[in-house]
């Protein structure tokens, strides 16, 4: 069984993950923004925002989100570390434009291009550390991705309230710089140069991964699963059922990932604390306090990922979602109908802190671990790209409509509509998700092919 001997496959696992760490800061750099935004202190725009224009901000990373994993097609034909490097600069240019500029369209722009960057990054980090994973421990590190994505929104939360919008933006380039610095070091991936018949690089870039000397057993199972899976494109997802199940199994998870409201919060934690009203702890530090759990928890997940599995994980995630977010929906329906909610004003910190560990440990990291193990290598880039722009164009349907739920229906009538769909969640996964804990890629396929063969 191949193992990580050597310190060269974690070093590469911290480079890229880099992206993660910058795509959870981009996620959540609207929650200190916002609120600066709507007053007229420390705001570069020398106006308050409307509702709309707050509204656009907010959505408009998603809807580049959208497009963004569009170009991750270009993977299978330029390799995913140069696809990884191309995805880095309209991120960096993003916050260049977001730290200086002072109109409102700079804005929307800005937030636009850097989800075009965000959102091919997620997919391509997830395809790329599923391929250079041995399959014993795929699990635990498609997971990590999630960590580095809480660091980088616990680090949103820790400085943004504290410094101005042109600071915080520059700060932000951090991570990224960080990952254009160490780029050259890292490997491309053996199963890229395998599809591209440069089976002596994957050799060496496995060797490389594993600290070992002797990988031609790996090495010999890559190429016979990519001879097996040598040609392959749209039309023949829609031909496979097996393929049709994993393109099923993806959008799923995906569009209840959206429903549940954990990117909408994330990005939105700090209006959200200020609309409960008085509180012992206040707008700016809840979400510090939440930020740090998630991360905690999501280190956890990555531990035992591999020995619990999947589904379990997935299962108990969505059912403490739903039922922590229909708890703080029913707290806000009680304080919008004036009732006196001051004896347990700390039950919203407690709903949203369990609300965003129960999705730490399953709804959010597990269906992009999912997307990078659950299609064969020659339809991987362009089934996965269809997948995630799915997952984001909910996201931009989820965000734009967000700021409005105040006005017209509350944020009790949000909250609750989060936490029936994450109810709702809990059955899709029993009835449809298969477990891939410990299994390889070929192996996940071949699975997926008997299921089929057995329902026809």
């Amino acid at each position: 069984m191949a193992r990580h001997r050597g310190g060269y496959f974690y070093f590469t696992v911290s480079i890229v993950n880099l992206l993660a760490f910058s795509a959870g800061v981009a996620q959540t750099w609207t929650s200190p923004v916002l609120p600066k935004l709507k007053t007229l202190d420390e705001n570069p725009l020398g106006k308050v925002i409307t509702t709309s224009e707050a509204s656009l901000v907010n959505a408009l990373l998603s809807i580049g989100n959208t497009f963004g994993p569009l170009l991750a097609v270009s993977a299978s034909r330029y390799g995913r570390k140069i696809t990884m490097l191309l995805i880095a600069i309209p991120i960096t240019i993003a916050y260049v434009a977001l730290a200086f500029g002072s109109n409102i369209y700079v804005y929307y722009i800005a937030r636009f291009v850097k989800g075009l960057g965000v959102g091919s990054s997620l997919l391509i980090l997830q395809i790329y550390l599923g391929e250079v994973a041995a399959k014993n421990n795929r699990g635990t590190f498609g997971c990590l991705s999630s960590v580095y994505y809480g660091l980088g929104a616990l680090s949103v939360y820790a400085i943004g309230p504290y410094v101005s919008i042109k600071v915080f933006s520059l700060t932000c380039l951090t991570p990224v710089g960080l990952f254009l610095i160490f780029y050259a070091f890292i490997p491309e991936s053996p199963i890229h140069l395998v599809l591209n018949g440069d089976n002596v690089g994957a050799e060496q870039s496995l060797i490389k991964l594993r600290g070992a000397t002797d990988v031609k057993e790996e090495l010999s199972e890559m190429v016979k699963f990519c001879e097996k899976k040598k040609t392959g494109n749209i039309r023949d997802i829609l031909k496979s059922p097996a393929l049709k199940k994993s393109l099923t199994i993806c959008f799923g998870l995906f569009i209840f990932r959206q429903l549940s409201g954990m990117d909408v919060i994330l990005s939105n934690m700090q209006i959200i604390f200020e609309a409960v009203g008085q509180s012992p702890i206040s707008a700016e530090q809840s979400p510090i306090i939440i930020g740090a759990c998630k991360i905690v928890v999501t280190i956890l997940t990555s531990l035992v990922v591999e020995k619990s599995g999947r589904k379990i994980l997935l299962i108990f995630s969505a059912t403490g979602a739903s039922l922590s977010i229909l708890t703080l929906g029913i707290f806000f329906y009680l304080h919008e109908h004036n009732y006196d909610v001051s004896n347990v004003n700390l039950l919203p910190l407690i709903c949203m802190t369990l609300f965003i560990i129960s999705c730490s440990f399953g709804l959010m990291p597990l269906p992009w671990a999912i997307l990078g193990e659950i299609f064969p290598n020659n339809v991987k880039s362009t089934a996965s790209s269809f997948a995630a722009s799915l997952n984001y164009f909910v996201a931009f349907m989820v965000t734009l409509i967000f700021p409005y739920f105040e006005d017209f229906i509350g944020m009790s009538g949000g909250m609750i509509f989060f936490g029936v769909s994450s109810g709702v969640c809990v059955i899709f996964v029993w009835l449809v998700v298969p477990e891939t804990k410990g299994k390889s890629l070929a192996e996940v396929q071949d699975m997926l092919d008997k299921k089929n063969d057995g329902s026809n």
